[in-house]
């Protein structure tokens, strides 16, 4: 009889749209896809009817035409969602074909209705009172996402997304010049190699307190970049022990609320930085919008284990 059970168990996880969840619980999760659907559909949609009022612009007498002017325009729809300065965002917004500015607004109030969901989730309000370093967690992440408010779009890089990525010699000599005139930058990577034991204080040039003695040399620039390249390559990501048996397939993505790196031009160029406002937009969205649904369905298991006794 046990072997039966487990077997009909195991069936049911397999056939039923909830697996072995209660039925609450499995709707909550039937509705995670969904629910990032329902504002990716909004968020193209957006997108397509900009698309258009673009074309029609551009094809208007006296008006710049072709992809440079499409991008042009795109450019400055991007500077309005990103820009943290009022001015600039106005600027942007007025440089833009009458026809797509209320679509262009809605992209951000998007971003920032999703956002300030996020600030309310159950996933903060269980951090309350957690401490860490003086100063409470949940309060924390909501300074940083209020802060950013207005502004916050994600940034895409090839290196995340390819992990056969690898930058063209121009994009490293770039990089070689960027740390060559940027020594707390360069003094960073090589500390992080004299850490790890792979070279001396003294191979790097750096003197006790890890610093660069003299002016920043080619091979140190390129040991950085090197470095920098490394640290960030998704080939070297989660090379840890393999896990086994089940793995939960929805998950919060807690690390936007990392604090992100205030990255060089530069360093951008190394990472492969994906210019591309539309992609970027969507990418925001998606996060946004699963992390949302996710924090509804674990929410929702976490109520009804405080509220069932069995």
């Amino acid at each position: 009889v046990g072997k039966l059970q487990n077997a009909v168990t195991d069936t049911l996880k397999v056939l039923r749209y909830r697996g072995a969840l209660p039925s609450d619980i499995g709707e909550a999760r039937s509705l995670i896809t969904a629910n990032v659907q329902a504002e990716l559909k909004t968020a193209t949609a957006r997108l397509g009817r900009i698309e258009k009022g673009l074309d029609k612009a551009i094809k208007d007498p006296g008006v710049n035409t072709g992809d440079l002017a499409k991008q042009d325009y795109f450019n400055r729809i991007e500077e309005f969602l990103t820009s943290p300065s009022p001015q600039r965002k106005k600027e942007a917004l007025e440089s833009l074909p009458k026809s797509v500015r209320d679509d262009v607004v809605g992209m951000r109030t998007q971003i920032d209705d999703l956002s300030n969901d996020i600030m309310n989730s159950d996933f903060i309000k269980n951090l309350e009172g957690k401490v860490v370093a003086g100063e409470d967690v949940a309060d924390v992440i909501r300074q940083s996402i209020n802060k950013n408010l207005n502004s916050y779009m994600r940034r895409k890089y090839r290196i995340f997304e390819d992990a056969k990525y690898k930058p063209d010699q121009d994009t490293i000599d770039a990089g070689i010049a960027g740390f060559k005139a940027n020594k707390r930058h360069t003094e960073s990577e090589l500390k992080l190699i004299r850490d790890s034991g792979e070279k001396s204080a003294d191979e790097l040039g750096l003197d006790s307190k890890g610093r660069i003695v003299g002016e920043v040399t080619d091979d140190q620039a390129k040991l950085a970049v090197d470095k920098f390249l490394d640290r960030h390559n998704v080939a070297n990501k989660g090379k840890g022990p393999k896990l086994t048996g089940r793995v939960a397939e929805e998950r919060l993505k807690t690390g936007m609320f990392i604090k992100r790196d205030r990255l060089k031009e530069f360093q951008k160029r190394l990472l492969g930085e994906i210019k591309d406002p539309e992609e970027n937009f969507i990418s925001t969205i998606a996060d946004l919008a699963e992390f949302k649904a996710t924090d509804e369905f674990f929410g929702k298991i976490r109520n009804e284990a405080a509220t069932n006794s069995t």
